[in-house]
């Protein structure tokens, strides 16, 4: 939605594309746990079960009176790629719709960055450099869209600044690597109180992102 946002998409089409990307991944609650949460890696039978949820999915929403051609489509087609791969196999007159493509960046983008049983997370930065070094996988203006409206530095995530402070992004900047930052923390690492925590543009400041965060660090005594 924060893409679709920066591309102007009118209202009808962000709460369109906010209700597919809720319910793309609805065919998962078929999937046995022991598969979905394995911590090792997945034999050729198990990835043919998770793969299906794909297809599960479209046939759970094709039930429901409430769902939308985007939805289905949502649920579908989120793991075929730009060139025509992935998965399910599709019939060649299948045209994948373009907020579509959209959540298929944003998918892989989660997936990447996420902690999951087998696996630990990316950096956004190290994110990105997989999804332009796979060539084909999606639609090149969207993934340009995506990279300008997420950052290096994606909303959301705690950092701590070359000053010593720490915060909490809470939009991209005007280049990748400057986010605007509500700070949190001082450079002694104490809670600035709620009411008067500033919002920095890194990119006016002077000041730069040298670690993210999972957690604040503790106060310096």
């Amino acid at each position: 939605v924060r893409v679709g946002d920066q591309l102007r998409l009118p209202p009808d089409r962000l709460l369109a594309l906010s209700s597919a990307a809720l319910l793309h991944d609805v065919g998962k609650s078929k999937i046995p746990e022991e598969i979905l949460y394995k911590p090792s890696r997945l034999d050729r039978k198990e990835i043919e079960i998770i793969r299906a949820h794909t297809e599960i999915g479209a046939e759970i929403l094709l039930e429901q009176k409430g769902a939308s051609p985007l939805d289905l489509a949502a649920a579908y087609g989120h793991h075929l790629r730009h060139d025509g791969g992935g998965y399910p196999e599709r019939p060649a007159w299948v045209v994948r719709h373009p907020l579509i493509a959209l959540l298929q960046i944003c998918d892989v983008f989660e997936a990447l960055t996420a902690v999951r049983p087998y696996k630990s997370a990316l950096t956004p930065r190290a994110a990105f450099e997989i999804m332009v070094g796979d060539k084909g996988a999606f639609d090149p203006p969207l993934l340009r869209a995506f990279i300008r409206a997420v950052g290096l530095y994606p909303p959301g995530n705690r950092v701590r600044l070359s000053d010593g402070r720490q915060g909490i992004v809470v939009a991209s900047g005007l280049r990748l690597d400057a986010p605007r930052v509500r700070v949190t923390h001082d450079a002694a690492g104490r809670h600035v109180p709620d009411t008067e925590q500033p919002t920095i543009d890194l990119y006016r400041s002077g000041s730069t992102v040298v670690k993210l965060l999972h957690d604040p660090e503790p106060a310096r005594v």
